[in-house]
Order: structure tokens, then sequence, then C-alpha cells
């Protein structure tokens, strides 16, 4: 059972992400730019806007996690980075595959239950003070990239499209997780 459950938040969460987050956009409070050395279907790397993205990640890890709320159904998305390095032993291929790369690990939770934590880069976005996000896991299944950005009050914000945006708010707490026997405790016999 566990497993099953398992199996399908991780199918979930790339469409939690995008979808969950289109539902209650709001209009950013300052226009998006846009990113003049933004090249798409490239090989871009980190080190291009490496300034911007340290930091974009310093306010990411600066609180224990950012937070959204869906409006409709108080579902609670909390997101967690954490930098880490990949040593040379660590990575069996070529190192140039890594040349240029900053690493973090993000962790994703659902109304407190962690769903899915993975190797993550991040590249020059197509809008400005702003980077994209990208899965770096050999599990192609469950991929996801998104635009995250940062305003001059330094508040962060997943991109959604160029007018709109939903906001994270920083928190040292999140809900705590209720297990599958009280969440479904009318349902079991």
């Amino acid at each position: 059972m566990k497993i099953i459950q398992s199996a399908v938040k991780l199918t979930l969460i790339s469409l939690a992400l995008s979808v969950a987050t289109a539902a209650y956009a709001v209009t950013p409070l300052e226009p998006l730019g846009k990113n003049p050395n933004f090249v798409r279907n490239s090989d871009q790397r980190s080190n291009e806007i490496q300034g911007m993205g340290n930091k974009i990640l310093d306010v990411f890890s600066g609180a224990r996690y950012q937070v959204r709320v869906d409006p409709n159904n108080q579902t609670e998305y909390a997101y967690s980075a954490e930098r880490i390095d990949i040593k040379p032993g660590q990575y069996t291929g070529d190192p140039e595959d890594l040349a240029g790369y900053k690493f973090f690990k993000l962790t994703v939770y659902i109304d407190g239950d962690k769903v899915q934590e993975q190797t993550t880069a991040f590249v020059p976005s197509e809008y400005g003070n702003a980077f994209l996000m990208k899965k770096w896991d050999r599990d192609e299944k469950d991929t996801y990239d998104f635009d995250i950005g940062i305003d001059s009050k330094n508040r962060l914000y997943i991109i959604t499209s160029p007018t709109d945006v939903v906001y994270l708010t920083p928190s040292e707490t999140i809900k705590k997780p209720i297990s599958l026997q009280e969440k479904y405790k009318s349902k079991i016999f």
C-alpha cells in the first residue's frame, strides 16, 4: 500500500508543480522582464547567471521552507533547497557533463508529506531576475523544469506564464503529515 501511494505521489509531482501552480497564479507586482542573453534550446549553464542564481538560492534557502497554499482546497505545497557539491567520484560519467552547473537538492512536500527529493541544477531563464530549475536525475519519468524568480523586495515566485506568477512565503514550519489511517478513518473498518 505504501509503495503504491509513493508511486502515485511521484507520478503526480510534476503535475502538482505546473497545473496546481497555474490554478492560483496572480499578476506579478513588478513586470517580468526578458533575459537578453537567453538562447532557447541551447546548452547554457549555471555559471552564465551565477550571481543571480546564487542570490535566488540564498533567499530560497534563507528559510527552511518556501510555501504556497492553494486557496481552493487549502493544500499546502512546500519547497526546500539545499546547495550541494558533486565531487568527482560521485559522478561516473564525463566530467565535462557537470562543468559550469551549480546543483542543489530540491525537496517538495504536499501537506507535510515529503513527496520528492531530487538533484536539481539552475540554468538561465527566458525571464530576467529568474532561473530555470532543471531536474538532474536519471529518472526521466518525473521530469520538471520551471522558472523561479525574485523581485526587488526579495520575494520569490514561480513563473507560470509571462503575465502570471505564484508567490512563495518563507516559513520555518509546514503542516504536520497525517497518516493514511487518520486521513481515511471513516473508510477503515
